[in-house]
Protein backbone atom coordinates (compact mmCIF):
# COMPACT_ATOMS: atom_id res chain seq x y z
CA UNK A 1 0.00 0.00 0.00
CA UNK A 2 1.70 3.38 -1.33
CA UNK A 3 2.16 5.46 2.18
CA UNK A 4 0.95 9.08 2.15
CA UNK A 5 3.06 12.29 1.64
CA UNK A 6 2.60 13.27 5.07
CA UNK A 7 4.15 10.20 6.68
CA UNK A 8 6.77 9.91 4.02
CA UNK A 9 7.99 13.59 4.96
CA UNK A 10 8.03 12.99 8.63
CA UNK A 11 10.16 9.71 8.49
CA UNK A 12 12.27 11.59 6.18
CA UNK A 13 13.25 14.66 8.50
CA UNK A 14 13.45 12.39 11.41
CA UNK A 15 15.99 10.82 9.47
CA UNK A 16 18.04 13.93 8.25
CA UNK A 17 17.82 15.14 12.29
CA UNK A 18 20.10 12.63 12.95
CA UNK A 19 23.74 12.92 13.32
CA UNK A 20 25.39 10.16 11.89
CA UNK A 21 28.60 10.87 13.70
CA UNK A 22 30.88 8.36 12.30
CA UNK A 23 34.17 9.82 10.01
CA UNK A 24 36.69 7.96 8.70
CA UNK A 25 39.99 10.02 8.58
CA UNK A 26 41.39 9.12 5.13
CA UNK A 27 38.35 9.24 3.27
CA UNK A 28 37.44 12.75 5.23
CA UNK A 29 40.36 14.48 3.46
CA UNK A 30 39.16 12.93 0.09
CA UNK A 31 37.62 15.80 -2.51
CA UNK A 32 33.62 16.00 -2.52
CA UNK A 33 34.32 15.05 -6.39
CA UNK A 34 35.64 12.25 -5.29
CA UNK A 35 32.74 11.02 -3.64
CA UNK A 36 29.89 12.85 -6.07
CA UNK A 37 31.89 10.88 -9.14
CA UNK A 38 31.39 7.67 -6.97
CA UNK A 39 27.52 7.70 -6.43
CA UNK A 40 27.19 6.50 -10.57
CA UNK A 41 29.58 3.56 -9.43
CA UNK A 42 28.37 0.08 -10.77
CA UNK A 43 29.73 -1.15 -7.85
CA UNK A 44 26.50 -0.91 -4.86
CA UNK A 45 29.30 -1.19 -2.33
CA UNK A 46 31.21 1.92 -3.38
CA UNK A 47 27.96 3.52 -3.95
CA UNK A 48 26.76 3.12 -0.52
CA UNK A 49 29.87 4.00 0.86
CA UNK A 50 29.95 7.63 -1.41
CA UNK A 51 26.33 8.25 -0.04
CA UNK A 52 27.24 7.53 3.69
CA UNK A 53 29.92 10.07 3.49
CA UNK A 54 27.88 12.98 1.91
CA UNK A 55 25.16 12.22 4.42
CA UNK A 56 27.63 12.95 6.61
CA UNK A 57 28.81 16.26 5.24
CA UNK A 58 25.08 17.12 4.57
CA UNK A 59 24.36 16.76 8.44
CA UNK A 60 25.13 20.42 9.32
CA UNK A 61 23.03 21.87 6.21
CA UNK A 62 20.05 20.06 6.92
CA UNK A 63 16.80 22.50 7.42
CA UNK A 64 17.42 21.79 11.38
CA UNK A 65 20.56 23.33 11.33
CA UNK A 66 20.44 25.73 8.45
CA UNK A 67 19.71 29.06 10.53
CA UNK A 68 22.03 28.28 13.06
CA UNK A 69 24.96 27.97 10.15
CA UNK A 70 23.47 30.83 8.36
CA UNK A 71 23.93 32.72 11.82
CA UNK A 72 27.52 31.65 12.72
CA UNK A 73 30.63 32.61 11.09
CA UNK A 74 32.24 29.40 11.15
CA UNK A 75 28.73 27.92 9.68
CA UNK A 76 28.39 30.48 6.84
CA UNK A 77 31.76 29.64 5.77
CA UNK A 78 31.36 26.07 6.17
CA UNK A 79 28.81 26.71 3.62
CA UNK A 80 30.02 28.76 1.53
CA UNK A 81 33.01 26.50 0.76
CA UNK A 82 30.58 23.51 0.36
CA UNK A 83 28.78 25.34 -2.05
CA UNK A 84 31.59 26.60 -4.18
CA UNK A 85 32.80 22.95 -4.20
CA UNK A 86 29.74 21.47 -4.85
CA UNK A 87 28.82 23.81 -7.81
CA UNK A 88 31.25 22.33 -10.57
CA UNK A 89 29.26 18.91 -10.04
CA UNK A 90 26.05 19.97 -10.81
CA UNK A 91 26.26 17.66 -14.27
CA UNK A 92 27.34 14.62 -11.93
CA UNK A 93 24.53 15.51 -9.69
CA UNK A 94 21.99 15.56 -12.05
CA UNK A 95 23.17 12.24 -13.84
CA UNK A 96 22.93 10.66 -9.73
CA UNK A 97 19.27 11.89 -9.89
CA UNK A 98 18.67 9.50 -12.70
CA UNK A 99 20.21 6.65 -10.80
CA UNK A 100 18.00 3.50 -10.23
CA UNK A 101 19.43 3.61 -6.48
CA UNK A 102 16.90 6.34 -4.63
CA UNK A 103 19.34 6.45 -1.82
CA UNK A 104 21.49 8.07 -4.60
CA UNK A 105 18.89 10.27 -5.99
CA UNK A 106 18.04 11.27 -2.11
CA UNK A 107 21.57 12.62 -1.48
CA UNK A 108 22.55 14.24 -4.77
CA UNK A 109 19.14 16.07 -4.01
CA UNK A 110 20.30 17.14 -0.54
CA UNK A 111 23.79 18.45 -2.30
CA UNK A 112 21.34 20.32 -4.91
CA UNK A 113 19.65 21.83 -2.50
CA UNK A 114 22.30 23.37 -0.46
CA UNK A 115 23.34 25.32 -3.68
CA UNK A 116 19.66 26.35 -3.83
CA UNK A 117 18.69 28.79 -7.33
CA UNK A 118 22.11 27.94 -8.63
CA UNK A 119 21.13 24.33 -8.91
CA UNK A 120 17.85 25.04 -11.29
CA UNK A 121 18.89 23.38 -14.18
CA UNK A 122 18.06 20.33 -11.83
CA UNK A 123 14.21 21.70 -11.80
CA UNK A 124 12.98 18.84 -14.33
CA UNK A 125 14.44 16.27 -13.01
CA UNK A 126 12.96 16.80 -9.24
CA UNK A 127 9.40 17.94 -10.93
CA UNK A 128 9.91 14.26 -12.82
CA UNK A 129 10.82 12.39 -9.97
CA UNK A 130 7.89 13.85 -7.65
CA UNK A 131 5.21 12.90 -10.38
CA UNK A 132 6.86 9.14 -10.78
CA UNK A 133 4.51 6.92 -9.33
CA UNK A 134 7.56 4.17 -9.68
CA UNK A 135 9.53 6.32 -6.94
CA UNK A 136 8.41 5.76 -2.91
CA UNK A 137 6.47 8.39 -1.24
CA UNK A 138 9.58 8.40 0.58
CA UNK A 139 11.60 10.23 -2.29
CA UNK A 140 8.82 11.68 -4.30
CA UNK A 141 8.17 14.11 -1.05
CA UNK A 142 12.10 14.40 -0.45
CA UNK A 143 12.00 16.05 -3.99
CA UNK A 144 9.40 17.86 -3.22
CA UNK A 145 11.42 19.60 -0.70
CA UNK A 146 14.55 20.19 -2.14
CA UNK A 147 12.08 22.11 -4.77
CA UNK A 148 11.42 24.81 -2.59
CA UNK A 149 15.15 25.41 -1.97
CA UNK A 150 16.26 25.14 -5.64
CA UNK A 151 12.98 26.84 -7.36
CA UNK A 152 13.78 30.73 -7.33
CA UNK A 153 11.73 32.59 -4.87
CA UNK A 154 9.93 34.20 -6.42
CA UNK A 155 8.44 31.19 -8.05
CA UNK A 156 6.00 29.04 -6.76
CA UNK A 157 6.29 25.43 -5.94
CA UNK A 158 2.42 24.87 -5.18
CA UNK A 159 1.56 24.28 -8.81
CA UNK A 160 3.84 21.22 -9.08
CA UNK A 161 2.52 19.93 -5.20
CA UNK A 162 -1.57 20.56 -6.24
CA UNK A 163 -0.75 17.97 -9.36
CA UNK A 164 1.14 15.44 -6.78
CA UNK A 165 -2.11 15.49 -4.61
CA UNK A 166 -4.62 15.13 -7.46
CA UNK A 167 -2.70 11.68 -8.29
CA UNK A 168 -2.74 10.49 -4.74
CA UNK A 169 -5.53 7.71 -3.73
CA UNK A 170 -7.32 9.03 -1.24
CA UNK A 171 -8.78 5.83 0.12
CA UNK A 172 -5.06 5.33 2.24
CA UNK A 173 -5.64 8.12 5.00
CA UNK A 174 -8.49 6.20 5.95
CA UNK A 175 -6.74 2.83 5.51
CA UNK A 176 -3.89 4.32 7.57
CA UNK A 177 -5.98 5.58 10.48
CA UNK A 178 -7.64 2.50 10.33
CA UNK A 179 -4.08 0.68 11.16
CA UNK A 180 -3.36 3.14 13.85
CA UNK A 181 -6.19 2.00 15.61
CA UNK A 182 -7.88 5.62 15.30
CA UNK A 183 -11.54 4.17 14.68
CA UNK A 184 -11.47 0.99 17.10
CA UNK A 185 -14.32 2.09 19.23
CA UNK A 186 -17.84 0.62 18.80
CA UNK A 187 -19.08 3.69 19.89
CA UNK A 188 -20.33 6.57 17.16
CA UNK A 189 -19.56 8.91 19.07
CA UNK A 190 -15.81 7.83 20.59
CA UNK A 191 -15.05 6.80 16.99
CA UNK A 192 -15.71 10.16 16.00
CA UNK A 193 -13.55 11.67 18.58
CA UNK A 194 -10.67 9.45 18.07
CA UNK A 195 -10.72 9.85 14.72
CA UNK A 196 -10.76 13.97 15.16
CA UNK A 197 -7.79 13.06 17.62
CA UNK A 198 -5.83 11.60 15.86
CA UNK A 199 -5.98 13.42 12.88
CA UNK A 200 -5.25 16.45 14.93
CA UNK A 201 -2.01 14.95 15.70
CA UNK A 202 -1.25 13.85 12.33
CA UNK A 203 -1.56 17.32 11.21
CA UNK A 204 0.36 19.17 14.31
CA UNK A 205 3.07 16.73 14.02
CA UNK A 206 3.17 17.96 9.96
CA UNK A 207 3.12 21.42 10.40
CA UNK A 208 6.66 22.04 11.51
CA UNK A 209 7.69 19.53 8.57
CA UNK A 210 6.21 21.94 6.04
CA UNK A 211 6.78 25.10 7.32
CA UNK A 212 10.39 25.21 8.51
CA UNK A 213 11.76 24.54 4.75
CA UNK A 214 9.24 27.08 3.32
CA UNK A 215 10.43 29.85 6.03
CA UNK A 216 14.00 28.58 5.09
CA UNK A 217 13.62 28.85 1.22
CA UNK A 218 11.74 32.22 0.99
CA UNK A 219 8.49 29.81 -0.19
CA UNK A 220 5.88 31.41 2.08
CA UNK A 221 3.92 34.55 0.60
CA UNK A 222 4.04 32.94 -2.95
CA UNK A 223 2.75 29.45 -1.89
CA UNK A 224 -0.01 31.01 0.08
CA UNK A 225 -2.54 30.73 -2.53
CA UNK A 226 -2.05 27.40 -3.71
CA UNK A 227 -2.50 26.17 0.34
CA UNK A 228 -5.73 28.45 0.11
CA UNK A 229 -7.00 26.00 -2.76
CA UNK A 230 -5.61 22.30 -0.88
CA UNK A 231 -7.28 24.12 2.37
CA UNK A 232 -10.66 24.80 0.05
CA UNK A 233 -10.54 22.04 -2.06
CA UNK A 234 -11.82 18.37 -2.60
CA UNK A 235 -9.44 16.83 -0.63
CA UNK A 236 -9.71 14.64 2.66
CA UNK A 237 -10.44 16.75 6.27
CA UNK A 238 -6.67 15.90 7.16
CA UNK A 239 -4.96 17.40 3.77
CA UNK A 240 -7.09 20.29 3.72
CA UNK A 241 -6.66 20.92 7.91
CA UNK A 242 -2.87 20.55 6.92
CA UNK A 243 -3.17 23.09 4.66
CA UNK A 244 -4.74 25.56 7.09
CA UNK A 245 -2.51 25.06 9.71
CA UNK A 246 0.71 25.45 7.41
CA UNK A 247 -1.03 29.21 6.29
CA UNK A 248 -1.27 30.06 10.07
CA UNK A 249 2.27 28.99 10.77
CA UNK A 250 3.52 31.30 8.31
CA UNK A 251 1.46 34.43 10.08
CA UNK A 252 1.59 38.00 8.71
CA UNK A 253 2.88 36.02 5.71
CA UNK A 254 -0.31 34.04 4.93
CA UNK A 255 -2.27 37.48 5.34
CA UNK A 256 -3.86 37.17 2.06
CA UNK A 257 -5.47 33.99 3.22
CA UNK A 258 -7.43 35.70 5.57
CA UNK A 259 -11.01 36.05 3.56
CA UNK A 260 -10.39 31.94 2.96
CA UNK A 261 -10.13 31.20 5.99
CA UNK A 262 -12.90 33.05 7.10
CA UNK A 263 -15.23 31.49 4.58
CA UNK A 264 -13.76 27.80 6.11
CA UNK A 265 -15.04 29.14 9.59
CA UNK A 266 -18.36 27.96 8.10
CA UNK A 267 -16.85 24.89 6.38
CA UNK A 268 -19.30 21.42 6.44
CA UNK A 269 -16.33 19.66 8.33
CA UNK A 270 -15.71 20.60 12.22
CA UNK A 271 -12.12 19.02 11.78
CA UNK A 272 -11.27 22.02 9.26
CA UNK A 273 -13.39 24.62 10.76
CA UNK A 274 -11.58 24.01 14.24
CA UNK A 275 -8.32 24.37 12.28
CA UNK A 276 -9.38 27.53 10.67
CA UNK A 277 -9.82 28.99 13.88
CA UNK A 278 -6.27 28.37 15.15
CA UNK A 279 -4.90 30.03 11.76
CA UNK A 280 -7.17 33.54 12.06
CA UNK A 281 -6.20 33.89 15.65
CA UNK A 282 -2.31 33.44 14.35
CA UNK A 283 -2.62 35.28 11.74
CA UNK A 284 -4.76 38.39 13.00
CA UNK A 285 -3.74 38.20 16.69
CA UNK A 286 -7.56 40.73 17.19
CA UNK A 287 -9.52 39.81 20.21
CA UNK A 288 -12.56 41.44 18.43
CA UNK A 289 -12.56 38.19 16.32
CA UNK A 290 -12.85 35.91 19.42
CA UNK A 291 -16.67 36.01 19.51
CA UNK A 292 -17.14 34.68 15.67
CA UNK A 293 -14.18 32.24 16.21
CA UNK A 294 -15.84 30.76 19.50
CA UNK A 295 -19.09 30.60 16.95
CA UNK A 296 -17.79 28.56 14.44
CA UNK A 297 -16.29 26.30 17.02
CA UNK A 298 -20.32 25.34 18.07
CA UNK A 299 -18.71 24.47 21.68
CA UNK A 300 -21.39 25.05 24.87
CA UNK A 301 -21.27 25.43 28.58
CA UNK A 302 -17.93 24.57 30.06
CA UNK A 303 -15.90 23.72 26.70
CA UNK A 304 -17.03 27.27 25.38
CA UNK A 305 -15.86 28.96 28.36
CA UNK A 306 -12.73 27.18 28.25
CA UNK A 307 -11.71 27.64 24.83
CA UNK A 308 -12.55 31.57 24.80
CA UNK A 309 -10.52 31.65 28.18
CA UNK A 310 -7.64 30.19 26.30
CA UNK A 311 -8.15 32.35 23.32
CA UNK A 312 -7.65 35.26 24.95
CA UNK A 313 -4.98 34.18 27.68
CA UNK A 314 -3.09 32.87 24.11
CA UNK A 315 -3.14 36.34 23.11
CA UNK A 316 -2.21 37.96 26.61
CA UNK A 317 0.75 35.62 26.60
CA UNK A 318 1.76 37.06 22.55
CA UNK A 319 1.86 40.81 23.81
CA UNK A 320 3.91 39.90 26.49
CA UNK A 321 6.71 38.41 24.97
CA UNK A 322 6.51 40.97 22.36
CA UNK A 323 6.95 43.44 25.29
CA UNK A 324 9.46 41.60 26.94
CA UNK A 325 12.30 41.85 24.49
CA UNK A 326 12.60 45.71 24.52
CA UNK A 327 13.74 44.49 28.26
CA UNK A 328 16.25 41.98 27.05
CA UNK A 329 18.26 44.40 24.98
CA UNK A 330 19.58 48.32 25.65
CA UNK A 331 21.46 50.51 23.36
CA UNK A 332 25.19 48.35 22.82
CA UNK A 333 24.24 45.04 23.05
CA UNK A 334 25.43 42.60 19.98
CA UNK A 335 22.38 42.65 17.38
CA UNK A 336 24.82 40.57 14.77
CA UNK A 337 22.49 37.65 14.91
CA UNK A 338 19.60 39.82 13.42
CA UNK A 339 21.37 41.65 11.24
CA UNK A 340 23.30 38.44 9.61
CA UNK A 341 19.03 37.49 9.76
CA UNK A 342 18.15 40.19 7.53
CA UNK A 343 20.60 39.20 5.18
CA UNK A 344 19.09 36.10 4.47
CA UNK A 345 17.71 34.79 1.03
CA UNK A 346 14.20 34.12 2.59
CA UNK A 347 12.24 37.07 3.13
CA UNK A 348 9.93 35.27 6.11
CA UNK A 349 13.25 35.19 8.04
CA UNK A 350 14.30 38.94 6.84
CA UNK A 351 11.20 40.37 7.55
CA UNK A 352 11.05 38.56 11.45
CA UNK A 353 14.33 40.18 11.88
CA UNK A 354 13.05 42.88 11.36
CA UNK A 355 10.23 42.72 13.51
CA UNK A 356 11.77 42.11 16.17
CA UNK A 357 14.92 45.09 16.00
CA UNK A 358 11.50 47.24 15.88
CA UNK A 359 10.58 45.47 18.89
CA UNK A 360 13.58 45.73 20.64
CA UNK A 361 12.90 49.52 20.06
CA UNK A 362 15.63 51.80 20.80
CA UNK A 363 18.29 49.39 22.75
CA UNK A 364 18.19 48.35 18.69
CA UNK A 365 20.36 51.94 17.55
CA UNK A 366 23.20 50.45 15.56
CA UNK A 367 20.71 48.04 13.13
CA UNK A 368 19.53 51.10 12.02
CA UNK A 369 21.51 51.27 9.21
CA UNK A 370 20.54 47.82 7.99
CA UNK A 371 17.64 48.60 8.31
CA UNK A 372 17.67 51.71 5.76
CA UNK A 373 18.59 49.15 3.32
CA UNK A 374 15.54 47.17 3.79
CA UNK A 375 13.80 50.60 3.00
CA UNK A 376 14.79 49.37 -0.64
CA UNK A 377 13.81 46.10 -0.24
CA UNK A 378 11.61 44.29 -3.41
CA UNK A 379 8.66 43.60 -1.19
CA UNK A 380 6.11 45.69 0.15
CA UNK A 381 5.51 44.00 3.29
CA UNK A 382 9.08 44.01 4.23
CA UNK A 383 9.76 47.94 3.22
CA UNK A 384 6.77 48.88 5.50
CA UNK A 385 8.01 46.35 8.36
CA UNK A 386 11.42 48.48 8.44
CA UNK A 387 10.26 51.85 8.19
CA UNK A 388 8.09 51.09 11.33
CA UNK A 389 11.46 48.92 12.53
CA UNK A 390 13.07 52.70 12.48
CA UNK A 391 10.32 54.39 13.68
CA UNK A 392 10.17 52.39 16.94
CA UNK A 393 13.35 52.76 17.39
CA UNK A 394 14.14 56.19 16.96
CA UNK A 395 11.13 57.95 18.51
CA UNK A 396 10.56 55.64 21.46
CA UNK A 397 11.80 57.39 24.85
CA UNK A 398 14.01 54.76 26.72
CA UNK A 399 12.61 53.13 29.67
CA UNK A 400 13.68 54.72 32.82
CA UNK A 401 15.83 52.79 34.86
CA UNK A 402 14.49 51.94 38.45
CA UNK A 403 16.64 52.46 41.64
Amino acid sequence: MQRSFLIALVIKFSCLASAFGWEEPVTARKPLRYWVDRLNDSNAEVRERAVSFLHNELTEFSPGHWEASYVDPKGRTRRATFRQESKPLIPELLKALRNKDESVVSVAAEVLMVLGPEAQAALPDLERIVHNESSTAFTRMMMFHVLLFVMPEDRPVGPIMLKALNSLPWETYEDLLNEFGGVSSDDKDQQFEDAQKLRGTMVALSIPVYVGPMISSGHTKIEVPYLVKIASGDYPATVRAMAVGILGALQLDAKSAVPALRTLLKDEDRFVRTWAVDALLRIEREPKLIPELIEALELKGKKREEAEKGMREWLKQQEQERESWRELFSDGDDLTEFVQMMKHGSGFLRRQAIQYLGLIGPGAKSAVPELRKALHDSDEDTRQMAAEAIKQIETTAPTSSKN
